[in-house]
């Protein structure tokens, strides 16, 4: 089976199985600079940068986010995964870790990377948002300094069909 026929089974049997049905879109064609993975799924061969991710598809697991967190494991972060094409805005609220946020399109390019400061680091009242640079479908977070520590940045695109199987956001 092809991966789009793939994808096409996964989106019928998640509305079968009584979900949204929100089908997730193609990747686009072209190189893969990263590929991310479920955590615990092993990195595929040859891939030239792994991000292990948990999953945010839900309004309460994207508000939840990496709040509370004081470390992530090396390579690992979250993927928040909407259904539909928006722009996104970022605020680091609770969150004690430094991030890179790769904001993405539904296709799997990075339109934008923002490396983002927790709270704390800011001046008493202020609050700091980080936006994408235009419509984004995922947002990518991961350790401060973790994309461009692999030369990964904006017009790249990351692979993420195995960290979307059976997702079906709302």
């Amino acid at each position: 089976m092809t991966r789009g026929g793939a994808l096409l089974a996964l989106a019928a049997a998640g509305a079968a199985a009584g979900c949204n049905g929100t089908a997730l879109p193609e990747p686009a064609a072209g190189p893969v600079a990263l590929v991310v993975v479920p955590l615990g799924e092993p990195a595929p061969a040859g891939a030239r940068a792994v991000a292990r991710v948990e999953i945010a598809a839900t309004p309460e697991a994207r508000a939840r986010g990496l709040m509370h967190r004081t470390a992530l494991a090396p390579d690992s972060g979250m993927l928040f995964v909407y259904a539909d094409d928006a722009p996104r805005s970022y605020w680091m609220k609770e969150t004690r870790i430094p991030l890179a946020a790769a904001f993405l399109d539904a296709g799997g390019a990075i339109l934008n990377i923002e490396e983002m400061r927790p709270a704390d680091d800011l001046p008493a009242g202020e609050t700091r948002h980080w936006s994408s640079k235009g419509p984004a479908r995922f947002v990518l977070e991961m350790d401060s300094g973790w994309f461009a520590e692999r030369g990964i940045g904006p017009g790249d695109r990351a692979d993420l069909s195995a960290a979307l199987r059976g997702v079906f956001p709302r």
